[in-house]
This record gives C-alpha cells, structure tokens and sequence, in this order.
C-alpha cells in the first residue's frame, strides 16, 4: 500500500461528493442475501490484480478493501447479453464500456480515469453520508493555476508515481467514504465508481484566458458565470436540482448533456436489470431501483432515453490556448 499526501486530500475544499443527502438511497436497497464479499484467500489475489492498475492508499481499512475486491470481481463476472435493450442503452454501454461480451471493458473505463482510491480515514471528520469523492479536477485546477505557465505544469508525485498533470485525468484520485464499504451491496458500489470515474473526465478543458481568469479571482470575489460554467463543465460538475425536484437547491443533478456523472450509471443498471444471465433476483431489483434512482437526477432523461442527447461524450482535454 502506498500513502498518499493527506494534507494535498484533506486542504483540497472543490470535491465532486456523491452525497446521500436527501435522495433516499439509503432505503432504496435492503440487506443483501447473496455474496457481496469474497473469501480471505480470494480477497487478497484479488488486491493483488488491482493494484497491478490502481494504487491503493495504506489509509484503506479492511473493510474498505474487502468492498473493492469484491466490486472488481464482480464487474468482470457479469455476463450480459444484448437482448431487451433498447439501441440508445446498446450504443451507450458499447460507447463507454464495450462490448456487452467483454465484461472488462468496465474496469478499462476505470483504469483510464482513476488511479488511487484512499480510504475514508485519510479524511477525518467527513460527512458519514457521503459516499465517495473525485480530487481529480480540483487538484488538477490547483496545479494549473499555480503554475507560470498553464501549458507547462510542473510535474507532481502522489506515492510512487511521478507525472505531468496535463489533464484532470493524470490525477485519477477517489476518496472513498465511510458510507461506500458499510453499503451491503455490490451493484450500488460499482455504479458508485463508475459515477466518480466519470468526474475525471474534462470534455473542453479550460482555456488559458479561463485560467488567468480563475488566479485573478479573489477568494472573496464571485467567481463570473461563464467561469464558473466552464469549471463545472470540467469534471461534469452537478447542477443545482430545479424547483420541484425531491432534490431541489441542491448541486446533485446531471443534465444528461454529454452524460454526465448519473447518466453514465444508466446503461449499467439497464443491462443488470434486464440482460444479466448471472445475476441474483436481488441485483436484478438493485439493477432496476439503481436505474430508476439514476434517471431521476438526469434532467434530460427523456431526451437521453430517446436518443436525441447522442453518444456519451468522452473527448477529453486539458489546457487549451
């Protein structure tokens, strides 16, 4: 295990959180009856594959690492096929994860967007309901901005590795909370890394007018709305929730414009809900509660289901000039 820079984690205030506050998750599965954690043997073989891809924190508890070891296996078990689901769900889970045949196409769209997951213990204090959240884009926001020149960024070691943070993405970092190892249940998990991976990617990047704009803004200045549009596109920031949302006022929705964090859950869910041959009675309802849980905070759902949003946007970019 390798430790990260806790001060770098704990100081960094523009987390991307997947919050429980309010939406009900909490009710929304019960105790689970079938595995959702492997054996002491299979645990460790398991880390031990991981880690060939993913660095994970000595700040990691037990339980923590049982959760993970399970999740990976899990989603390179599935076996799904394409029948039941609509085009949109077929060229959604192809475009983000591959083929349906090839179940490690969805720890491949991991890897290319994480690269540490740390445990809740590395940030005390944190608000037990939240249950994971992405550094990547703050970090990278912070290295960008401190640098002379955005377009060359000083290199940053985090562990063992040292890199030149180009893109939000050379970041990778997930914190995970307290929440997402004390929740009995596998699919919610995986959908959770999926959502966070999701928060790494940056579709237009930030301009170099955009960043000298950022430095000049004081800490008690008001950041201009076209700034501000740009910083939350970056990362696919949440929106604030309209009125008459269960979720109202608060920053936990997702347009579904390029499918952002929420969206991307969706095609998952589909196929476990619908095209699983290998999934218990009890992930098929997860499937389906995680689905309609999901769509609720897309607010171009309609319009994502039907096509008309197009493919998940996956350009991603970094510095423009």
């Amino acid at each position: 295990m390798k430790s990260l820079t806790k001060s770098i984690l704990t100081g960094c205030a523009l987390t991307l959180a997947l919050s429980l506050v309010g939406c009900g998750m909490d009710a929304r599965y019960g105790g689970s009856k079938h595995r959702t954690r492997l054996n002491e043997q299979e645990t460790r073989e398991e880390l031990a594959r991981i880690q060939q891809h993913f660095t994970l924190d000595e700040s990691l508890d037990a339980e923590e690492e049982g959760a993970i070891a399970y999740d990976f296996w899990r989603m390179r078990s599935f076996r799904f096929t394409t029948n039941h689901q609509s085009l949109t769900m077929l060229g959604a889970y192809y475009n983000l994860y591959g083929k349906t045949a090839e179940p490690e196409g969805i720890e491949h769209y991991l890897r290319t967007r994480l690269h540490y997951l740390v445990g809740s213990s590395a940030k005390p204090g944190a608000d037990p309901r939240t249950v994971a959240s992405n550094l990547s884009v703050p970090l990278w926001i912070q290295s960008i901005t401190s640098a002379e020149d955005p377009l060359k960024p000083s290199s940053v070691r985090l562990g063992d590795r040292t890199f030149v943070p180009k893109t939000a993405r050379d970041y990778g970092v997930v914190l995970l909370g307290r929440y997402y190892s004390e929740k009995d249940d596998g699919i919610f998990r995986i959908s959770t890394l999926l959502h966070e991976a999701r928060h790494s990617d940056c579709p237009n990047g930030l301009s170099v007018e955009q960043i000298k704009a950022l430095k000049d803004t004081g800490e008690e200045d008001e950041i201009d709305e076209a700034l501000e549009k740009a910083i939350s596109g970056c990362g696919f920031g949440h929106p604030i929730c309209p009125a008459g949302h269960e979720l109202a006022g608060r920053r936990a929705c997702d347009t579904g414009d390029g499918w952002g964090s929420y969206s991307v859950e969706i095609p998952l869910y589909s196929h476990i809900a619908k095209s699983c041959e290998d999934c218990t009675e009890e992930e098929i309802q997860q499937g389906i509660a995680g689905f309609a849980e999901a769509s609720g905070r897309v607010l171009k759902i309609n319009e994502l289901l039907n096509g008309q949003l197009g493919h998940p946007e996956l350009q991603h970019r970094g510095v423009t000039e």
